[in-house]
């Protein structure tokens, strides 16, 4: 860990992500007490969530670059909330499930849905039947009986594990996760602030047996032997303040920028020093960058760690499964890192069975495409080979605004014609994005004014 003075407009200060500050405002519910949270990501939508907090006695709002809870004197109001939640939304699940609240989900016609609905099932939540709310179909939740099940997740499944652990962590539940791979390395990350027991459940090999090496030698070109936890959600301690980590896709976004346009020395955080972001500061040493954790202190005087990126040429590498699957949520930022190397890259390991994960996939792909750069498809994964010559990013329609941020840092990256204002539009929901860019590139002519 490295400490020393950087010039504070060289330090890329990134906000929490939506999900952590959902998580966050759950676990206050959960406990039944204010909090205040730090660095949350800012555009959390008051209006959808305020009947669900005013039902358990919560006012909620920004004061300053913090984001409020308080526990009111009054009593709970009762509630009927309208608006319409995803069934992964943490604040709306724990309304319904243990509130009891008519929470109503919108209805998707897609997989990780479907996936999401079984997995709620087995855990012992019956729904009800589905109806018409402007002309979208919805369903809610008629009861909640827990009960003990165990999950089988197929290799690029870790987001279901990731939706098990929440309801985990949310009604303080047991389970056990097999897979194929390591499933629980993104929990830490994923449902942060909520505190997580884990529990491998894999017997340690006795690397001194005979008969152990002679099987070892036998599987030795086998598929690998299946993880095996026990996950359990704790009663949790709400402190006074949470302080959120900075959203992995926007940091992973700003240190591939910074990476590629950047001569300087560049601080991006704060971390948590996860897994993941152990695993993303490997990947980016891998292409040729200098990538280490830096201790900075923030406004409050507490002391947080941040990536210290430092340019150099960057590298054309094979990134193994491994690798890709500790932090997935980098693929984008990395493949386009990738078409800047001086030569080609494989990226392996990418989470080919969920529907939202493949339309990523061949969106990347395409926006990657109409820039001259190849990409090629190997067994779950890309090649991406840099061309000669460049030709400008197309502007594409993509509703995700995982495509859409792709797309314009692509477009501020390799664009020599300034940017249409259609590359602009998550700036409405990321205002901080373009502080950002500024910082790493205050004179650039791609840039909104």
């Amino acid at each position: 860990m490295i400490k020393e003075k950087v010039d504070i407009a060289r330090i890329l200060n990134i906000p929490g992500s939506k999900s952590n500050t959902l998580n966050a405002v759950a676990l206050a519910l959960k406990v039944d007490r204010g909090m205040i949270i730090r660095n949350p990501y800012p555009k959390v939508e008051l209006d959808k969530y305020s009947e669900i907090l005013a039902s358990r006695g919560f006012e909620a709002g920004f004061k300053g670059p913090d984001f409020i809870l308080e526990k009111t004197e009054g009593d709970s109001v009762e509630s009927r909330p309208a608006m319409l939640f995803d069934l992964d939304d943490p604040v709306a699940l724990l309304a319904a499930m243990r509130f009891e609240l008519p929470v109503k989900f919108l209805l998707e016609e897609n997989e990780d849905f479907e996936r999401r609905f079984l997995i709620l099932r087995r855990f012992g939540v019956e729904f009800g039947s589905i109806q018409k709310l402007n002309n979208k179909n919805v369903i809610t939740i008629e009861s909640f009986e827990p009960v003990k099940v165990k999950f089988s997740f197929q290799e690029s499944n870790f987001y279901l594990a990731n939706f098990a652990g929440m309801i985990c962590a949310l009604f303080d539940l047991e389970t056990e996760f097999l897979s194929k791979i390591d499933v629980i390395k993104p929990l830490a990350e994923d449902l942060f602030p909520f505190n997580m027991g884990l529990e491998n459940l894999r017997k340690p090999v006795d690397e001194t047996d005979e008969l152990e090496k002679r099987l070892r030698k036998l599987r030795k070109n086998r598929p690998e032997e299946s993880f095996h936890y026990r996950v359990k959600g704790l009663p949790s301690e709400l402190p006074e303040y949470i302080s959120l980590p900075a959203d992995p896709f926007m940091t992973a976004l700003a240190v591939v920028i910074a990476g590629v346009d950047s001569k300087e020395k560049m601080v991006v955080g704060p971390l948590m020093e996860s897994e993941s972001e152990k695993t993303f500061a490997k990947i980016l040493t891998r292409f040729g960058l200098t990538c280490d954790f830096h201790k900075h202190s923030d406004r409050n005087g507490t002391e947080l760690h941040y990536f210290r990126i430092k340019p150099g040429k960057i590298c054309g590498r094979k990134i193994e499964e491994n690798l890709m699957r500790g932090f997935i949520k980098g693929f984008g930022p990395l493949a386009l890192f990738a078409s800047f190397a001086d030569d080609k890259t494989i990226l392996r390991g990418l989470p080919s069975s969920s529907s939202l994960w493949q339309s990523r996939i061949s969106g990347v792909a395409d926006i990657l495409s109409t820039a001259g750069i190849r990409v090629g498809e190997v067994e779950d994964g890309f090649v991406i080979e840099p061309p000669q010559e460049r030709a400008d990013i197309t502007y594409q329609n993509f509703d995700d605004p995982y495509l859409q941020l792709i797309q314009l840092a692509a477009g501020i990256l390799i664009n020599e014609k300034p940017l249409t204002a259609e590359f602009f539009q998550p700036m409405s929901k990321y205002p901080h994005l373009k502080s950002i860019l500024d910082k790493i590139r205050p004179r650039s002519k791609s840039l909104a004014s």
